[in-house]
């Protein structure tokens, strides 16, 4: 009979267990369900959210396309609004300063751009922002603020155009020398086969003569 008495005890000690340990089991239980259905509800959301602002940014890109600045702007404005956190954002307020500076607004123009450099987690957005609000505050006479701009240290895939950048505003204060390190920094950070090599080639060999002088 020992057997039988063994497992009669094994069975005690386990309802003496449950009875000790279920409240702890049961809320254990019910929290990991309330994570996991949380999380399903809290990806739905974030899917469902981007679904709407993907839609937002398509209408947004038709009716520019089609001429419809009034319907395009509208579309971004609601996007930049409501749907701030999604990667369509950046894309709306780019174009929004597009369209701002097409209609002589540059202020807006800018605006729009610095929503994008400060809101923005894509980082290419980010950079075409920060290099197009440059060169519009260089277009403004403020070459100063332009290549503040221009001197972050991660520059990424677009550090040939940052140079060429800083070389054009280095241009316009008159500093030469500086200019010319700045273009072939430039060439040298160009991806390889581009095209644009030989236009600066042509500003480093400007720079170059006007060094030398």
């Amino acid at each position: 009979m020992e057997p039988y008495v063994t497992e009669d005890e094994d069975v005690r000690k386990l309802k003496e267990w449950w009875q000790e340990n279920r409240g702890s089991l049961i809320f254990g239980i019910v929290l990991g369900v309330t994570v996991v259905v949380g999380y399903n509800l809290w990806t739905g959301h974030i899917e469902q959210r981007a679904n709407q602002a993907s839609e937002f940014f398509d209408q947004m890109s038709q009716a520019y396309e089609e001429g419809r600045i009034d319907a395009a702007r509208d579309a971004g404005n609601q996007l930049l609004e409501g749907y701030a956190a999604t990667p369509y954002a950046a894309k709306a307020g780019l174009l929004l300063a597009r369209l701002q500076f097409a209609a002589g607004d540059l202020g807006a123009a800018q605006t729009h751009l610095q929503w994008v450099i400060d809101n923005s987690k894509d980082t290419a957005a980010r950079h075409s922002a920060r290099l197009r609000l440059a060169r519009l505050l260089s277009q403004q006479g403020d070459a100063e603020a332009a290549l503040g701009l221009t001197q972050i240290d991660d520059m990424g895939a677009f550090t040939s155009q940052y140079q060429e950048l800083r070389g054009d505003l280095l241009l316009t204060k008159g500093e030469t020398a500086a200019a010319h390190e700045a273009y072939r920094h430039a060439i040298e950070t160009l991806p390889a086969g581009s095209r644009y090599a030989s236009i600066l080639q042509m500003k480093l060999d400007d720079t170059g003569e006007a060094k030398s002088e």
